[in-house]
């Protein structure tokens, strides 16, 4: 039963009379105030009602958009963190691949600078043979003669003398 409907029952009511019962006239003093108040709260509710209705349209407007712009956000975002998930990929992808070359480049400057000096290593040695048979040959030229074993009865002579050396010395 909604308030409508008891306002009806109140308006309509008609009550009998008894010898004993209620006055008649306050009975419908009091009916006819709480009639008041019933119409008076009913009407009260409804412009409450539409008063909340109002106010939750006014708030449905301008939820709205920001909902829109916190799902565009959110959009936003995740487009951003993809990027910059594949961004770190790339970097680290890039990095792994300057690593690798800067290795291989490494390897290849140790790899000449060693032939590099095997080929001056093998000059010198070279140089220095030239230079100790030229010493043989000057020797020779001002009469002595080239020895090759020095563990024989003659030691005397010029020629090549093999040692083991402690350090070089």
């Amino acid at each position: 039963m909604n308030s409508t409907d008891i306002l009806q029952i109140l308006i309509q009511a008609e009550f009998g009379q008894k010898l004993r019962g209620y006055d008649p006239l306050e009975v419908d003093e009091v009916l006819d105030q709480a009639v008041n108040e019933i119409q008076r709260l009913s009407a009260a509710l409804k412009n409450a009602t539409d008063r909340a209705e109002s106010a939750e349209s006014i708030l449905e407007e301008q939820i709205a958009p920001a909902r829109r712009d916190r799902q565009e956000a959110e959009e936003v975002l995740l487009g951003a963190k993809e990027e910059a998930l594949q961004l770190v990929s790339d970097a680290q992808n890039d990095a792994e691949r300057l690593r690798v070359a800067t290795e291989d480049e490494i390897r290849d400057a140790i790899d000449k600078g060693r032939q590099r000096m095997d080929s001056e290593i093998s000059k010198s040695e070279q140089d220095r043979r030239k230079i100790l048979d030229d010493i043989v040959k000057s020797v020779n030229e001002i009469g002595i003669k080239t020895s090759k074993h020095f563990n024989n009865s003659n030691e005397e002579g010029v020629g090549y003398f093999q040692v083991n050396q402690n350090e070089g010395f």
